[in-house]
């Protein structure tokens, strides 16, 4: 099930020299990544499912085992989505998106898989 956006998402008040215009742009990009994470899971697409990682990008994983390369988070999520430890699909509830400047932003919110429903949160840095 696709998730995000929800409706009671918030957006914090916009970081100094950002207009509202502007962040609420960034926030439908951020939503965009996520709603393409959730259905690149839900479909078993791995390389959809990492293609918004940059190649030198780090990602904190719970199922990787901790912070890993973009290389081994694939891997971390190939053998995760064979084995459907995680159940066949995951919802993404966005709680709150905070634009700390122009270029990062960091999402709370509650991912739900077959495993378990726990409180996570993105952290987002926009390159090039």
């Amino acid at each position: 099930m696709l998730s995000a956006p929800c409706a009671a998402q918030k957006l914090t008040p916009p970081p100094p020299g950002m207009t509202l215009d502007r962040a609420q742009s960034a926030a439908t990009a951020i939503k965009r990544i996520l709603e393409q994470f959730v259905r690149a899971f839900n479909v078993g697409d791995v390389t959809l499912l990492v293609s918004s990682i940059a190649e030198d990008g780090r990602v904190d994983s719970i199922i990787a085992g901790g912070k890993v390369s973009k290389a081994n988070y694939r891997a971390a999520m190939v053998g995760a989505l064979q084995s459907a430890r995680l159940g066949v699909a995951i919802e993404y509830h966005v709680r709150l998106i905070t634009l700390s400047d122009s270029t990062h932003a960091t999402v709370d919110g509650t991912l739900v898989t077959g495993a378990n429903e726990e409180r996570y949160q993105w952290t987002f840095e926009k390159r090039g």
